[in-house]
């Protein structure tokens, strides 16, 4: 049966059986992520989820939302790293204090995290804490798969918003994120919302960019490719509020801690930390997909200075370069198309990423499947097959995963060790060389394309129809 005989008797099949089957398959993989969920998770004081089980399920949540917030509201701070040296105070410090049962530090996140997140610290205990951030990370899934028909001009329903939220769940990036209790899916949204609202509705685009601040591995790129691309009011915004949040926010956890004094050592002590954890270090991470991450890996240890800096730079450069060049001719083109690709793309690879926070990809990978033709003009039908291969990578690349190396070590090491390291410097490495690949081929593109007359039907091109709620120049809100 041909694909065209497949989709015409799809269209037969009646509303309500599609939703039917859309809610089922989302049931069933959510039913299964929660299983497997459950048998990862460490629960403090509950001897029988021993670390032997696992210990990634909601750990992030556990590490980098609960306990940061419940060390905060007693007066602890959570930057600092220190495990050895006792404080002068005589206080416990952070990762020595056993009321805050976390394995990682907390990052240099924004003490923004801190008040977002700050509901589900008010629960004492952590188990309930953790289903309702589970149930909450659930629900913003739902309100992506939702946003992102509406963005490529397709009428969402119960069905098509349920499929789609249960093949992101299934993919790489949604099951460590739904799993660990990342907060990958919050910042997706801001980030889409930052893009989406920039011209129309800058202050609510400012916002969005302040949102995603929380994590400035997000926030600081996407802030200055939304300069580059003459989003000014919007970008101005969003740099003002992160700026005097993050600054106010830190006052107040260093000085409820009596650290203010010590608040520059304390943070360079963090970022050493970080930057020296082998699920960080480049040379040996297993998880990262930025630029840094694919040549590191092969080189086998960590880059001078000179490169950490020539990576980012030359990404931030070459993707500022190509979204002025359209915004100039397309300036009403949001988070779908050409733009919102080489944004995201450039916010992934120019920093410090772990693939569960490719859940921003399904952005352009649903415009290049579903958006309508005009919105990828300049770009050939191979090409867009290609750019969707390439994206495909970090969605559905299993061989960077321990159960992928446990099977390698297992079947294979003992007769084929120098075949088996290979591998896995491949299936660690190939996410971060498929997007790199991909920004390349994206940013070439643009820089070859023709300049266009800017004329209304350019505009117009390059945003659904009025008939799915959007119009060019004036969407409404996706959400």
């Amino acid at each position: 049966m041909s694909l065209t005989a497949i989709n015409n008797c799809w269209r037969d099949v009646h509303p309500l059986v599609k939703d039917t089957l859309g809610v089922l398959l989302f049931c069933a993989v959510l039913g299964g992520m929660l299983w497997r969920m459950s048998h990862k998770v460490l629960i403090p004081g509950e001897p029988q989820l021993s670390e032997a089980r696992g210990t990634e399920g909601m750990g992030d949540f556990r590490d980098a939302v609960y306990y940061p917030i419940r060390a905060v509201l007693d007066g602890v701070n959570p930057y600092d790293c220190e495990t050895k040296l006792p404080r002068e105070d005589g206080q416990l410090r952070y990762l020595q204090d056993s009321r805050y049962p976390v394995l990682n530090i907390f990052p240099l996140f924004s003490p923004l995290i801190l008040l977002l997140f700050s509901p589900f610290g008010l629960i004492d205990d952590f188990r309930a804490a953790m289903w309702c951030y589970g149930a909450f990370n659930v629900g913003l899934l739902l309100v992506y798969a939702y946003v992102l028909w509406r963005a490529v001009g397709k009428i969402p329903t119960i069905g098509s918003v349920a499929a789609l939220a249960a093949v992101i769940l299934i993919t790489q990036p949604g099951r460590a994120n739904f799993i660990a209790g990342q907060v990958a899916m919050p910042l997706t949204l801001a980030l889409f919302g930052a893009l989406h609202w920039a011209r129309n509705k800058p202050w609510l685009s400012g916002l969005m960019l302040t949102l995603a601040s929380f994590k400035p591995t997000f926030g600081v790129p996407l802030g200055l490719l939304m300069l580059c691309r003459k989003d000014f009011r919007a970008a101005g915004l969003g740099a003002l509020l992160s700026s005097l949040i993050a600054a106010v926010g830190l006052f107040l956890v260093f000085s409820r801690s009596g650290d203010l004094e010590k608040i520059v050592p304390i943070l360079m002590q963090n970022q050493h930390e970080l930057e020296a954890h082998p699920g960080v270090n480049p040379a040996t991470s297993t998880a990262r997909i930025d630029g840094l991450a694919a040549t590191d890996r092969w080189f086998g240890k960590s880059g001078g200075t000179t490169l950490r800096l020539a990576i980012p730079l030359l990404v931030l450069s070459l993707a500022g370069l190509a979204v002025w060049k359209r915004a100039a001719e397309f300036p009403a083109e949001g988070a779908i198309g050409p733009t919102g690709l080489i944004t995201i793309l450039a916010a992934l690879l120019s920093i410090y990423h772990l693939f569960y926070d490719a859940l921003p990809l399904w952005i352009p990978i649903l415009s290049l499947l579903a958006a309508p033709g005009e919105t990828w003009r300049g770009f050939t039908r191979l090409s867009q097959r290609i750019l969707l291969a390439l994206l495909a990578v970090p969605i559905f690349n299993v061989f960077c995963t321990l159960s992928f190396k446990g099977a390698l070590d297992r079947f294979l090491a003992a007769d084929f060790p120098t075949a088996v390291n290979g591998v896995w410097a491949i299936g660690c490495t190939a996410s971060g060389i498929s997007l790199s690949a991909a920004f390349l081929l994206a940013v070439a593109l643009e820089f070859k394309r023709k300049v266009e007359p800017v004329t209304l039907d350019s505009h117009e091109a390059l945003t659904p129809n009025s008939n799915t709620g959007l119009k060019s120049g004036h969407s409404t809100s996706p959400v």
